[in-house]
Order: structure tokens, then C-alpha cells, then sequence
């Protein structure tokens, strides 16, 4: 259970989240796969992109955040909140 925070600016590729980790993005994440109860958090400034979210994995998209090209897949679950953005999904 490891919490990974993707700092503004920086990009991170190939991420996977899963038993109770957590993914912070800020920067960019690419790539990210999100499952058995991980969880992507991508907040205000940060950009997630082809992530795959699958097997009771979450991904939450906050106000001023940004997912493109994610793939939710049986059991996975995306929440957008009002003033995200996605695209592709």
C-alpha cells in the first residue's frame, strides 16, 4: 500500500496501482494501470493520460484536472467532477 505523487512538471510512464495504492497526479501520468482497489487521484493541473482502469481500480478526475484516452474496463470505475476535463474515454 505505497502512495505516488506525480509532482507539477513532472512526468511519470508505466505507473500501476493496486491493494489500496494510491497514484496523486499533479504532473503528467501516462500509462498508469489502476486496479483491485487502486486508486488514481488527478488533480487540479494534472493531465492522466491511456490509463486502464479495471478490477475495482478508481480513477477521480477534480475540478481543473485533465484524463485523455482512458479505458475503464470490466469492474473499474471513472468519477469526473464538475470542471474536469476528459477526453476520449
Amino acid at each position: 500500500m505505497t502512495t505516488t505523487v506525480v509532482s507539477a512538471g513532472h512526468t511519470s510512464t508505466g505507473l500501476t496501482a493496486g491493494l489500496g495504492d494510491v497514484v496523486q497526479v499533479l504532473g503528467t501520468a501516462s500509462g498508469t494501470t489502476v486496479s483491485n482497489g487502486g486508486t488514481q487521484s488527478v488533480f487540479s493541473g494534472g493531465t492522466a493520460r491511456r490509463t486502464v482502469v479495471s478490477n475495482g481500480g478508481q480513477e477521480l478526475v477534480s475540478s481543473g484536472g485533465t484524463a485523455s484516452g482512458t479505458v475503464v474496463s470490466s469492474g473499474g470505475v471513472e468519477y469526473v467532477y464538475t470542471g474536469a476535463t476528459t477526453t476520449g474515454t
